[in-house]
């Protein structure tokens, strides 16, 4: 049920009445600057007297589900709106009995699905409507939208027997929570609706056909009542998934969906003749393709989509997309507009609703609430005249106390204004394809890194690129002073007392900080601490060699081939090989890392065919396995008992070194920056504990000890309750199981962190290129070497 609702938000966006943006769209009298137009010099940009900008009420409605109940999930979308009512559809499971998970169980007692009906004016609930009042065994809820003053509910039934689905159609008075009228309908044998939505006025069902052969089949319901069949069978093209569908006009639609290889297709079905033909993909490369399966048409008949920094409006007869609002321009919370979806929009103002989501792990769960936000257009920009700072994040992400902070620095900040920047958003992808191996999907990945890092560093230098950087620690090449500025200066006030001080020394390239981390996990071996090297952390070569022919019974728990092993190893030790941009591979530490892989490691890993051999590999049960833990749940729920010993100890190296961090929260400087010291004052606002706390409570470890043993504390106290009735949790009726012992075994592990994960992609790349030669045998290692060297040294020159 929880897939098939999560798709259905489709469904109801696209029914909200009076979605059009034709006031919001008119021109923006200068506006934000767009990302190709900031920065232009060191002095910054401004932002212009004329920029728009919204003020904003939020209002939270928690729908009822009855105060006894103990939510197990529960999410809210809206179901349509006029100008008298909002309608909020809310789906999802709850608890009877406490301690127990009745896992896809689902009876009047366990599961919930309710309309709540919101007087538009006044934001007050006037009736709420349990869609299973009538039923004993509850069906699927396949779609509910308000539209035309009526709630239509689609349920979906199986016969026990045949197991062939039939619907249920109710029309539902919205002030009265009364049947109007109801309509039956059985599916034809094999056909299963995966969800309903709306295109245009049209009523859509997107269904699973087939029995031998498997296809999607368009159930197609037009205004005047005629139905039609189309199925999305195209000579040559298999569909794997369908996005939306999307109406074009003239009785058309686009469907964008998914083909072989997880490429992109496109397809248009006429509705009056039935035929559907593949379209160009190369002429809807200006669509977003990956933000459309919650797209919507508004009443203007235009196609609408959330992105990273706004809402985006799509002229299919023109073929162009055209940001209409930009996050930047409100002081709402950016990563909560992010998710919600226009309920209204007249001249001057817009409605955006939808469910807020808490990510916190390990804590009983609570109902989370419902927003409409109102925004209004402003006489005049409160931030007229500050200089504008931008701000990158990949995939333009950042966390929602993040977003608050960066809210907060504008308000209280008199120069300075963070705005997002996502121009790197083509360059962020990975070709997985053709991947037949984790190692090409790594290979990849390096590729994808190696252009994303070029991208920012040229841009920097050019004086075009963001001022502040997040979450890039791991893209090494830009650790160097002509990209970024050194925060050393910034953290020796650090406290070692209140903060992980060795995380911030270990972020350090030749002595210098380049980014500032904020939350990390710790990358290495997870295994009991008597397996451990002589130096107690981690493994020399010869030791890891003799662990892996004996405790592991020679299967490795590092399951790369020797091009991408070799580089994790050399990137896990990489400052003996590059200082201060030279690169020097001749050592005894590179040869021995190089022979150490040629005797020991497959030439290439299995391939991701589903075969026996590839899951041969798998480290399941093992004595130990190879991870990068997030946090202390994730620590705890990787013990194999409470009480033992286990620890996380570094990769192979050649001195024995403990396990690297990875950073998935980090903030950097340009050095190009316009304003170096707000851009400092943003990082500081970082490091309060508010910020630290509430980033804790995702299972992320942070810097700030304080914040990392209050959460560890309160993670401890949630897996020793027995009455604890939230999934992952652990079930204990033998009492606490964990204490401050544990914490305390954590705090010592992230002591002995070396180094920060950050690799050099290019550099990376030569290697994975180069050394096989060595390793198959077709050079000596000195020749592949010199090579090597030559070319690293090369690239680092260039960079110089």
């Amino acid at each position: 049920m929880k897939n098939s609702a999560v798709r259905f938000m489709s469904a109801v966006l696209a029914a909200a009445v009076g979605l059009t943006f034709a006031a919001c769209d008119k021109k923006n009298g200068g506006g934000i600057t767009q990302p190709q137009a900031q920065n232009k010099a060191r002095t910054g940009t401004k932002v212009a007297e004329d920029s728009p900008w919204y003020n904003s009420v939020k209002t939270e409605i928690v729908p009822e589900i009855g105060a006894s109940k103990v939510v197990e999930y529960t999410t809210s979308v809206l179901a349509g709106a006029d100008d008298k009512n909002i309608v909020i559809y809310s789906f999802g499971d709850i608890y009877s009995t406490p301690g127990v998970i009745w896992m896809g169980y689902r009876d009047p007692n366990s599961s919930v699905a309710m309309l709540t009906v919101v007087d538009r004016a006044s934001k007050q609930v006037t009736k709420t409507i349990n869609l299973y009042k009538d039923f004993t065994d509850l069906p699927n809820v396949q779609s509910a939208t308000y539209s035309d003053g009526k709630i239509k509910v689609v349920y979906e039934m199986y016969d026990q027997y045949t197991g062939i689905p039939s619907y249920l159609e109710n029309t539902i008075d919205p002030s009265t929570g009364a049947v109007l009228n109801s309509k039956k309908s059985v599916a034809a044998e094999n056909c299963f609706v995966e969800r309903v939505l709306y295109a245009g006025s049209y009523k859509i069902s997107i269904c699973k056909a087939g029995k031998e052969e498997q296809y999607y089949l368009l159930k197609i319901a037009s205004p005047d009542g005629q139905e039609k069949d189309v199925a999305l069978k195209v000579e040559g093209k298999s569909v794997w998934d369908v996005n939306t569908v999307i109406f074009e006009g003239d009785d058309k639609f686009i469907i964008p969906a998914h083909t072989d290889g997880d490429a992109k297709l496109f397809l248009e079905a006429d509705f009056r003749s039935g035929q559907v033909k593949a379209l160009d993909a190369k002429d809807y490369e200006w669509l977003d393709f990956d933000h459309l399966e919650f797209s919507w048409t508004g009443t203007d008949g235009s196609l609408y989509y959330n992105t990273s920094t706004g809402i985006t409006k799509a002229d299919l007869k023109n073929k162009t997309a055209q940001e209409v609002f930009n996050f930047s321009w409100c002081g709402e919370n950016r990563e909560e507009l992010s998710t919600l979806r226009v309920a209204s929009c007249s001249d001057g103002s817009f409605i955006l609703c939808g469910d807020i989501y808490e990510n916190t792990q390990f804590r009983k769960m609570k109902q989370q609430p419902f927003v409409i936000v109102d925004f209004t257009k402003a006489d005049k920009n409160p931030h007229a005249g500050k200089t504008i700072l931008t701000l990158y994040a990949p995939h333009g992400y950042v966390d929602k106390k993040i977003a608050d902070a960066i809210n907060q620095f504008n308000i209280t900040n008199g120069r300075c204004f963070i705005e997002f920047n996502d121009r790197y958003a083509g360059d962020e992808k990975v070709d997985y394809v053709n991947s037949d191996s984790q190692d090409d999907s790594d290979a990849s990945e390096l590729n994808r890194d190696a252009k994303l890092s070029n991208k920012l560093a040229m841009d920097i230098i050019n004086g075009e690129g963001p001022d502040i950087l997040m979450n890039v620690g791991d893209l090494g090449q830009l650790n160097n002073s002509g990209y970024l500025v050194d925060l050393s200066k910034y953290a020796e006030g650090l406290d070692k007392e209140k903060y992980f001080t060795n995380i911030i020394e270990g972020a350090k390239t030749n002595g210098a900080l380049y980014h500032m981390p904020l939350c990390f996990g710790i990358e290495g071996i997870v295994t009991d601490a008597k397996y451990a090297g002589s130096s107690g952390v981690g493994f020399t070569t010869k030791e890891y060699e003799a662990f892996l022919k004996g405790t592991l019974n020679g299967t490795d728990v590092i399951t790369s081939g020797q091009a991408i092993y070799f580089t994790k190893l050399f990137n896990g030790m990489n400052d003996k090989f590059i200082t201060d941009n030279k690169a020097d591979f001749s050592g005894k530490e590179f040869a021995e890392l190089a022979e150490y892989v040629k005797n020991n490691v497959i030439e290439k890993p299995k391939t991701n065919d589903g075969s026996d051999d590839f899951f041969a590999n798998s480290t399941y049960g093992a004595a130990a396995y190879y991870s990068n833990i997030s946090g202390i749940g994730n620590f705890f729920m990787n013990m194999t008992d409470p009480g033992s010993d286990t620890t996380i100890l570094g990769i192979p190296s050649t001195d024995g070194r403990g396990p690297m961090f990875t950073v998935s929260v980090s903030v950097a400087v340009s050095a190009q920056a316009p304003d170096v010291d707000a851009c400092t004052e943003f990082i500081k606002l970082l490091l309060t504990d508010d910020i630290m706390q509430s980033l804790s409570v995702h299972d992320e470890f942070v810097i700030s000890r304080a914040a990392f043993r209050q959460n560890a504390e309160e993670t401890v106290a949630y897996f020793n309750d027995p009455d604890t009735t939230t999934p992952g949790a652990i079930y204990n009726p033998m009492g606490p199981a964990f204490s401050n012992s544990n914490i305390d075994k954590m705090e010592k592990i992230i002591s002995t962190a070396s180094k920060m994960d950050s690799e050099d992609a290019a550099i990376s790349i030569i290697l994975y290129e180069e050394m096989p030669a060595y390793f198959l045998g077709q050079k000596d290692l000195a020749s592949v070497i010199k090579i090597a060297q030559d070319r690293a040294q090369k690239v680092l020159s260039e960079r110089a």
